[in-house]
């Protein structure tokens, strides 16, 4: 879902016109849950829950939107808000919802809020939101615990990993995840930005020392613990 799209979402939860989201479709930052999506009393739920808001924290945040209903668009793999389907301040509890999450995902997901937005018609119905800020590289992954199969929680220690990808929170399998552990969670591409960014630091701190009345060219042991530097950042870069 474009950009636009979930800032129409912001947008109408703002200005509190919640019959606008119908019509907007699901995307990577936004997922849309019926009422009674996340059920506290249910293990299976709550494991749907943590999985959902993970799955948000390890891709790029977003929010999940509680109290509309879907369908699936035509001709295509998205599912857009089809209707509303609002509920009272006390039957899903934002602070409820906020302890399983902090229950139920590890490591906590920084500045995570959940609160409940009522609609500008009034009639003490609305939505609860729950809002998923994009999250720094280093504090990822986010995992789930208490993993539930067949609708009962597994005993041993087991951990799940999930990514939202386009309208869907993915879990990984094992072999994905064994790779993914395997080679880091940073990608090359961070990597390489980190080491751009070194490069440039040194440069600049290179052409300032050269801009001074009295600045000497650097000596031959300066180069080649530069190289030794750099030949280790490409090294950890691969």
């Amino acid at each position: 879902m474009a950009d636009d799209h979930f800032d129409r979402v912001d947008s109408c939860l703002a200005s509190r016109e919640l019959g606008s989201l119908i019509g907007l479709e699901e995307g990577i930052r936004f997922e849309a849950k019926r009422a009674a999506a996340y059920r506290i009393d249910s293990a299976a739920s709550r494991y749907e829950l943590a999985k959902d808001v993970s799955a948000l924290a390890n891709a790029n945040g977003g929010m999940i939107v509680i109290g509309v209903a879907t369908e699936r668009a035509e001709s295509e793999m998205l599912d857009r808000v089809s209707a509303l389907d609002l509920v009272p301040p006390d039957a899903v509890k934002p602070s409820a919802l906020e302890g399983i999450i902090r229950e139920h995902v590890h490591p906590p997901i920084p500045d995570l809020s959940v609160s409940w937005v009522e609609d500008v018609a009034g009639r003490g119905l609305g939505v609860v939101v729950i809002r998923v800020p994009a999250q720094q590289h280093d504090v990822k992954p986010f995992l789930t615990l208490r993993v539930v199969e067949d609708g009962h929680v597994i005993k041993q220690t087991v951990v799940g990993y999930a990514i939202r990808v386009e309208s869907g929170a993915e879990p990984f399998s094992p072999t994905r995840l064994h790779e993914a552990m395997k080679q880091g969670m940073n990608s090359v591409a961070q990597r390489l930005d980190r080491l751009e960014a070194k490069l440039d630091a040194l440069i600049e701190s290179r052409e300032t020392q050269a801009s001074e009345p009295r600045a000497v060219a650097p000596s031959t042991p300066d180069l080649v613990l530069l190289n030794e530097r750099i030949a280790r950042l490409l090294g950890d870069a691969e």
